[in-house]
């Protein structure tokens, strides 16, 4: 006996057979997706130390300067606004 292949679930939107369709055709496999975000969100994270190493050590400072309770309201609207974009996009 065989050992089934686990199937891709089926999201909310039930475009499962599309969404998997778009990921292939991207070259992405299904186990790849995760590492494609995360190599996507280091790429978006150290281009700026790349660009503009100065502007990312004022930026810094500022950070360093800042209470902790708007450290803490930025963190929450930083998360937000990322759920929100991963939401958006699987819709």
């Amino acid at each position: 006996m065989r050992a089934s292949i686990p199937r891709w679930p089926q999201g909310r939107s039930g475009h499962g057979a599309r969404d998997r369709a778009v990921l292939a055709s991207a070259g992405v496999k299904t186990g790849g997706l995760l590492l494609l975000a995360l190599g996507a969100a280091l790429f978006l994270e150290g281009l700026p130390y790349f660009v503009s190493p100065a502007a990312v050590r004022r930026y810094l400072d500022w950070i360093a300067r800042m209470s902790d309770p708007a450290l803490r309201v930025m963190g929450f609207v930083m998360m937000t606004v990322g759920l929100l974009l991963a939401w958006a996009a699987t819709r």
